[in-house]
């Protein structure tokens, strides 16, 4: 993810793109923030009831016994493949768009392909989630689960209402640049 930030700031020494540049990066973390606050506090509720380290696998079965739980995790993944319409999704656009005003359509061009390819293995943790039995364990602690809700809750609203998010990111970069 950290190649798209930087995608965004590529274009960043062009004077007419340099304030979208700056906050397309800065929205975009602020949409994987949220999408890894989602996705760690299902991966800590399920470590901790294991007392180890997790594999792939070991997700079988969540979307039947903690529903919950998948559904936050789901969130998480769709967003971080920037499914539409996710903030993940939203926070790419924000960057490809700013990439091409930059004049670099193969990097955003690079940038579409490996969302693409990213999306096998994001996606295949809710195929493992929902399609496979398994018997996971979770911890249900008021904190992880207050930071599971509150985090999925703010991908999907922060979606919805991106603009005023992007604005915001726009107008803090326009203070700083003078």
């Amino acid at each position: 993810h950290a190649g798209y930030i930087l995608m965004a700031l590529v274009p960043f020494g062009q004077e007419r793109v340099a304030a979208n540049s700056a906050a397309s990066a800065l929205f975009y973390l602020v949409a994987y923030a949220f999408t890894n606050f989602a996705a760690w506090s299902v991966v800590i509720a399920m470590e901790k009831a294991e007392g180890r380290g997790l594999l792939l696998e070991d997700y079988a079965g969540l979307g039947r016994k903690y529903p919950a739980l998948a559904a936050v995790m789901a969130v998480a993944m769709l967003s971080f493949t920037g499914v539409p319409p996710t903030l993940g999704f939203v926070g790419k656009f924000f960057v490809f768009r700013t990439a091409l005003d930059g004049g670099f359509v193969g990097l955003a061009l690079i940038g579409v392909f490996t969302s693409l390819v990213s999306a096998y293995y994001y996606l295949r943790v809710v195929v493992i989630m929902y399609m496979r039995d398994g018997d996971p364990q979770v911890v249900s602690e008021p904190w992880l689960n207050l930071t599971a809700a509150a985090s999925a809750i703010g991908i999907v609203l922060l979606s919805i209402f991106s603009t005023p998010l992007f604005n915001w990111a726009a107008s803090a970069v326009l203070q700083y640049l003078g």
